[in-house]
């Protein structure tokens, strides 16, 4: 039997892997991983790498993370609407067979 993922209290040293079936929250739970990285461990986003294996998965997961940031900005600015000026977010798109600085999703497919 295996245990229940939590993002809140996992630890961020190392890779985490997430797999699991559609629908199961594995795009939240990457997000909450990659808030707590930025957060918690101060890292650049140049510093995460994130991999996906198709092209929609990786253009849904690099908007979630852009949209996960700009709540979290717009929550500590005390911006109720949610809206942020400007694009905080950095680059959070990239190739995972190219240069791996900056992103945030990778398209592994080839």
């Amino acid at each position: 039997m295996t245990s229940r993922f939590d993002p809140h209290t996992a630890p961020l040293d190392g890779i985490n892997l997430i797999e699991a079936s559609a629908g199961t929250g594995k795009t939240w739970n990457i997000c909450a991983l990659y808030l707590r990285l930025l957060l918690e461990r101060k890292l650049a986003v140049k510093e995460i790498l994130v991999v996906t294996f198709t092209i929609a998965a990786t253009a849904e997961l690099r908007e979630r993370v852009r949209a996960r940031i700009a709540e979290a900005l717009a929550y500590v600015s005390g911006d109720a609407s949610g809206n942020v000026s400007g694009d905080a977010s950095g680059d959070v798109s990239g190739d995972a067979s190219g240069d791996a600085s900056g992103d945030a999703s990778g398209d592994a497919s080839g």
